[in-house]
Protein backbone atom coordinates (compact mmCIF):
# COMPACT_ATOMS: atom_id res chain seq x y z
CA UNK A 1 0.00 0.00 0.00
CA UNK A 2 1.24 3.17 -1.06
CA UNK A 3 1.42 5.85 1.88
CA UNK A 4 0.23 9.51 0.57
CA UNK A 5 1.87 12.44 2.56
CA UNK A 6 -0.93 14.81 4.42
CA UNK A 7 1.09 17.39 2.09
CA UNK A 8 0.70 15.94 -1.11
CA UNK A 9 -3.10 15.34 -0.15
CA UNK A 10 -3.00 18.75 0.59
CA UNK A 11 -1.71 19.71 -3.34
CA UNK A 12 -3.47 17.38 -4.62
CA UNK A 13 -6.86 19.04 -3.37
CA UNK A 14 -5.72 22.54 -4.15
CA UNK A 15 -4.78 21.19 -7.79
CA UNK A 16 -8.44 19.44 -8.62
CA UNK A 17 -9.91 22.87 -6.67
CA UNK A 18 -8.42 25.77 -9.06
CA UNK A 19 -8.90 22.76 -12.45
CA UNK A 20 -12.81 22.83 -11.63
CA UNK A 21 -12.29 26.89 -11.17
CA UNK A 22 -10.40 26.88 -14.79
CA UNK A 23 -12.81 24.69 -16.47
CA UNK A 24 -15.91 26.06 -14.68
CA UNK A 25 -15.07 29.37 -15.93
CA UNK A 26 -14.33 28.69 -19.32
CA UNK A 27 -17.65 26.68 -19.29
CA UNK A 28 -19.48 29.80 -18.30
CA UNK A 29 -17.72 32.37 -20.59
CA UNK A 30 -19.09 29.84 -23.32
CA UNK A 31 -22.49 29.51 -22.19
CA UNK A 32 -23.13 31.04 -19.71
CA UNK A 33 -26.93 30.59 -19.83
CA UNK A 34 -26.44 26.89 -20.23
CA UNK A 35 -24.36 27.19 -16.59
CA UNK A 36 -27.57 29.05 -15.22
CA UNK A 37 -29.99 26.83 -16.42
CA UNK A 38 -27.49 23.62 -15.37
CA UNK A 39 -27.84 25.32 -11.90
CA UNK A 40 -31.21 25.91 -11.92
CA UNK A 41 -32.30 22.20 -12.38
CA UNK A 42 -30.06 21.34 -9.37
CA UNK A 43 -30.29 23.99 -7.17
CA UNK A 44 -33.86 25.45 -7.18
CA UNK A 45 -37.16 23.21 -6.89
CA UNK A 46 -39.56 25.82 -9.28
CA UNK A 47 -35.90 25.91 -11.49
CA UNK A 48 -35.68 30.15 -10.88
CA UNK A 49 -32.55 31.09 -9.30
CA UNK A 50 -33.04 34.42 -8.16
CA UNK A 51 -29.38 35.48 -8.27
CA UNK A 52 -27.98 33.75 -11.08
CA UNK A 53 -24.36 35.57 -10.99
CA UNK A 54 -24.09 34.90 -6.86
CA UNK A 55 -25.29 31.39 -7.62
CA UNK A 56 -22.47 30.81 -10.26
CA UNK A 57 -19.86 32.51 -7.63
CA UNK A 58 -20.93 30.01 -4.81
CA UNK A 59 -20.61 27.15 -7.27
CA UNK A 60 -17.77 28.17 -9.12
CA UNK A 61 -15.68 28.95 -5.24
CA UNK A 62 -17.28 25.87 -3.18
CA UNK A 63 -14.32 23.32 -3.56
CA UNK A 64 -11.66 26.09 -3.15
CA UNK A 65 -13.34 27.28 -0.09
CA UNK A 66 -14.47 23.86 1.36
CA UNK A 67 -12.45 21.39 0.12
CA UNK A 68 -8.79 22.10 1.28
CA UNK A 69 -9.91 23.70 4.97
CA UNK A 70 -11.18 20.20 4.65
CA UNK A 71 -7.71 18.21 4.33
CA UNK A 72 -6.37 21.07 6.27
CA UNK A 73 -8.11 20.16 9.33
CA UNK A 74 -7.27 16.60 8.89
CA UNK A 75 -3.68 17.42 8.73
CA UNK A 76 -4.20 19.46 11.77
CA UNK A 77 -5.90 16.47 13.68
CA UNK A 78 -3.77 13.66 12.91
CA UNK A 79 -0.57 15.52 13.29
CA UNK A 80 -1.41 16.99 16.84
CA UNK A 81 -2.91 13.20 17.61
CA UNK A 82 0.52 11.49 16.77
CA UNK A 83 2.73 13.92 18.68
CA UNK A 84 4.01 11.43 21.64
CA UNK A 85 2.56 12.03 25.07
CA UNK A 86 0.08 14.68 23.42
CA UNK A 87 -3.73 14.89 24.47
CA UNK A 88 -6.45 16.78 23.02
CA UNK A 89 -8.27 18.26 25.80
CA UNK A 90 -11.67 17.05 26.13
CA UNK A 91 -13.50 20.06 27.84
CA UNK A 92 -12.84 22.49 24.90
CA UNK A 93 -14.90 20.21 22.13
CA UNK A 94 -17.83 19.35 24.95
CA UNK A 95 -17.94 23.37 25.71
CA UNK A 96 -18.02 24.55 22.36
CA UNK A 97 -20.67 21.02 21.07
CA UNK A 98 -23.21 22.41 24.56
CA UNK A 99 -22.74 26.26 23.51
CA UNK A 100 -23.75 25.37 20.10
CA UNK A 101 -26.51 23.12 21.05
CA UNK A 102 -28.06 26.10 23.27
CA UNK A 103 -27.18 28.66 20.61
CA UNK A 104 -29.24 26.72 18.10
CA UNK A 105 -32.06 25.86 20.69
CA UNK A 106 -32.34 29.47 20.85
CA UNK A 107 -31.95 30.20 17.00
CA UNK A 108 -34.84 27.40 16.02
CA UNK A 109 -36.85 29.32 18.63
CA UNK A 110 -36.48 32.83 17.21
CA UNK A 111 -35.42 33.92 20.66
CA UNK A 112 -35.00 37.18 21.02
CA UNK A 113 -31.74 37.35 22.96
CA UNK A 114 -29.87 36.34 19.22
CA UNK A 115 -31.25 39.82 17.82
CA UNK A 116 -29.47 42.49 17.05
CA UNK A 117 -28.97 45.18 20.13
CA UNK A 118 -29.67 42.31 22.32
CA UNK A 119 -27.93 40.32 25.29
CA UNK A 120 -25.94 37.51 22.98
CA UNK A 121 -24.45 40.95 20.98
CA UNK A 122 -23.79 42.46 24.03
CA UNK A 123 -21.98 39.52 25.22
CA UNK A 124 -19.91 39.37 22.95
CA UNK A 125 -19.35 43.56 22.70
CA UNK A 126 -18.46 43.08 25.96
CA UNK A 127 -16.11 39.79 26.59
CA UNK A 128 -14.30 41.26 23.44
CA UNK A 129 -13.63 44.59 24.89
CA UNK A 130 -12.92 43.11 28.23
CA UNK A 131 -9.92 40.90 26.29
CA UNK A 132 -8.74 44.22 24.21
CA UNK A 133 -8.09 46.17 27.82
CA UNK A 134 -6.42 42.51 29.32
CA UNK A 135 -4.35 42.35 25.83
CA UNK A 136 -3.52 46.49 26.69
CA UNK A 137 -2.71 45.04 29.64
CA UNK A 138 -0.10 42.54 28.65
CA UNK A 139 1.37 44.95 26.15
CA UNK A 140 2.66 47.45 29.01
CA UNK A 141 4.25 44.38 30.84
CA UNK A 142 6.66 43.89 27.28
CA UNK A 143 4.79 41.53 25.35
CA UNK A 144 4.66 44.09 21.97
CA UNK A 145 2.23 41.11 20.01
CA UNK A 146 -0.32 41.77 22.50
CA UNK A 147 -0.66 45.01 21.21
CA UNK A 148 -2.02 43.63 18.17
CA UNK A 149 -4.06 41.09 19.81
CA UNK A 150 -5.94 44.18 21.43
CA UNK A 151 -6.41 46.10 18.41
CA UNK A 152 -8.02 43.45 16.75
CA UNK A 153 -10.24 42.42 19.75
CA UNK A 154 -10.81 45.56 19.97
CA UNK A 155 -11.62 46.69 16.43
CA UNK A 156 -14.11 43.35 16.94
CA UNK A 157 -15.99 44.52 19.76
CA UNK A 158 -16.90 48.20 18.33
CA UNK A 159 -17.93 46.26 14.62
CA UNK A 160 -20.57 44.64 16.78
CA UNK A 161 -22.00 47.35 18.46
CA UNK A 162 -21.42 49.27 15.14
CA UNK A 163 -19.12 51.65 17.02
CA UNK A 164 -21.82 53.07 19.07
CA UNK A 165 -24.18 54.28 16.05
CA UNK A 166 -27.22 53.02 17.65
CA UNK A 167 -26.46 53.73 20.65
CA UNK A 168 -25.66 57.61 19.90
CA UNK A 169 -27.59 57.80 17.30
CA UNK A 170 -25.36 59.22 14.77
CA UNK A 171 -26.51 58.75 10.79
CA UNK A 172 -23.93 56.50 8.20
CA UNK A 173 -21.79 59.14 6.40
CA UNK A 174 -22.99 59.00 2.45
CA UNK A 175 -20.21 56.16 1.53
CA UNK A 176 -21.78 53.81 4.07
CA UNK A 177 -25.04 54.31 3.06
CA UNK A 178 -24.29 53.47 -1.19
CA UNK A 179 -22.17 50.93 -0.48
CA UNK A 180 -22.57 49.17 2.90
CA UNK A 181 -25.49 46.18 2.58
CA UNK A 182 -27.16 46.85 5.66
CA UNK A 183 -25.95 50.66 5.75
CA UNK A 184 -24.17 50.54 9.23
CA UNK A 185 -21.41 52.27 10.30
CA UNK A 186 -19.63 49.13 10.07
CA UNK A 187 -16.84 47.61 7.77
CA UNK A 188 -17.62 43.90 7.67
CA UNK A 189 -21.02 44.66 6.38
CA UNK A 190 -19.22 46.09 3.35
CA UNK A 191 -18.35 42.51 2.24
CA UNK A 192 -21.44 40.21 2.92
CA UNK A 193 -21.61 38.45 -0.32
CA UNK A 194 -18.60 36.83 0.38
CA UNK A 195 -18.75 36.64 4.45
CA UNK A 196 -18.95 33.08 4.42
CA UNK A 197 -15.19 32.88 2.94
CA UNK A 198 -14.17 35.49 5.18
CA UNK A 199 -15.20 33.26 8.37
CA UNK A 200 -13.50 30.30 7.14
CA UNK A 201 -10.41 32.20 5.96
CA UNK A 202 -9.88 33.82 9.21
CA UNK A 203 -10.79 31.00 11.12
CA UNK A 204 -8.54 28.83 9.09
CA UNK A 205 -5.64 31.29 8.97
CA UNK A 206 -5.60 31.29 13.41
CA UNK A 207 -5.63 27.60 13.37
CA UNK A 208 -2.35 28.07 11.01
CA UNK A 209 -1.01 30.31 12.74
CA UNK A 210 -1.24 28.38 16.45
CA UNK A 211 -0.38 24.81 14.93
CA UNK A 212 1.69 25.05 10.77
CA UNK A 213 2.89 28.48 11.11
CA UNK A 214 5.65 28.05 14.15
CA UNK A 215 6.79 24.57 12.54
CA UNK A 216 7.87 26.33 9.59
CA UNK A 217 11.49 26.77 8.20
CA UNK A 218 10.85 30.58 6.60
CA UNK A 219 8.68 31.63 9.70
CA UNK A 220 11.34 30.51 12.19
CA UNK A 221 12.61 34.65 11.95
CA UNK A 222 9.15 35.56 12.93
CA UNK A 223 8.17 33.07 15.50
CA UNK A 224 11.58 33.75 17.23
CA UNK A 225 10.32 36.53 18.62
CA UNK A 226 10.00 36.44 22.57
CA UNK A 227 6.41 37.89 22.05
CA UNK A 228 5.24 35.70 19.61
CA UNK A 229 6.94 32.61 21.17
CA UNK A 230 5.22 33.09 24.52
CA UNK A 231 1.87 32.75 22.89
CA UNK A 232 2.79 30.04 20.50
CA UNK A 233 3.98 27.86 23.64
CA UNK A 234 0.86 28.79 25.36
CA UNK A 235 -1.48 27.60 22.27
CA UNK A 236 0.58 24.34 22.38
CA UNK A 237 -0.33 24.33 26.06
CA UNK A 238 -3.67 24.90 26.38
CA UNK A 239 -4.19 23.00 23.27
CA UNK A 240 -6.02 26.78 21.73
CA UNK A 241 -5.82 25.26 18.15
CA UNK A 242 -9.08 23.33 18.97
CA UNK A 243 -11.03 26.73 18.86
CA UNK A 244 -10.51 27.80 15.35
CA UNK A 245 -10.25 23.74 14.49
CA UNK A 246 -14.17 23.50 15.31
CA UNK A 247 -15.06 26.92 14.16
CA UNK A 248 -13.82 26.07 10.71
CA UNK A 249 -15.62 22.52 10.86
CA UNK A 250 -18.49 23.81 11.66
CA UNK A 251 -18.77 26.84 9.29
CA UNK A 252 -18.18 24.59 6.40
CA UNK A 253 -20.79 21.96 7.32
CA UNK A 254 -23.52 24.20 7.79
CA UNK A 255 -25.88 24.14 5.29
CA UNK A 256 -26.27 27.49 2.56
CA UNK A 257 -28.73 29.52 4.42
CA UNK A 258 -28.13 28.72 8.34
CA UNK A 259 -24.49 29.91 8.99
CA UNK A 260 -24.17 30.49 12.74
CA UNK A 261 -22.42 33.66 12.07
CA UNK A 262 -23.58 34.83 15.51
CA UNK A 263 -22.19 31.95 17.27
CA UNK A 264 -19.12 32.15 15.61
CA UNK A 265 -18.26 35.66 16.43
CA UNK A 266 -19.51 34.67 20.47
CA UNK A 267 -16.75 32.26 20.16
CA UNK A 268 -14.11 34.87 18.87
CA UNK A 269 -15.19 36.97 22.08
CA UNK A 270 -14.73 33.91 24.35
CA UNK A 271 -11.31 33.11 22.96
CA UNK A 272 -10.14 36.33 23.37
CA UNK A 273 -11.12 36.35 26.83
CA UNK A 274 -9.49 33.10 27.75
CA UNK A 275 -6.04 33.82 25.65
CA UNK A 276 -5.76 37.35 27.10
CA UNK A 277 -6.10 35.88 30.76
CA UNK A 278 -3.90 33.03 30.15
CA UNK A 279 -1.19 35.07 28.52
CA UNK A 280 -1.64 38.10 31.33
CA UNK A 281 -1.52 34.82 34.15
CA UNK A 282 1.98 33.86 32.34
CA UNK A 283 3.73 37.23 31.93
CA UNK A 284 2.88 37.82 35.79
CA UNK A 285 4.20 34.50 36.36
CA UNK A 286 7.28 35.40 34.17
CA UNK A 287 8.04 39.16 36.43
CA UNK A 288 7.22 37.11 39.10
CA UNK A 289 10.06 34.77 39.10
CA UNK A 290 12.73 36.73 37.70
CA UNK A 291 11.76 39.42 40.70
CA UNK A 292 12.61 36.50 43.05
CA UNK A 293 15.73 35.98 41.36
Amino acid sequence: MIAISNNKVLALTLFLSIAWLLIFTTYAYIDFDGVISLLSTYLSSDGHIERPKSAFLRVLFAPIIHLPPLVYLWMVASENYAKPHTKIPVLLPVFLLFYFGFYKYLDINNSGYLAEDNLAEWFTFILSLIAALLFSGCAMMGNRFAIFLGLAWFVFAMEEISWGQRIFGFESPTFFMEFNYQQEFTLHNFFNPVMDLAYICVNTLLLFFLTTFQHMNGAYKISHFSSIQLLLRLSDRYKLWVFPWVLVLLFIVSPPGSKPYEFVEQQWAIFGFFLAIILLRELCTIRRLRGGL
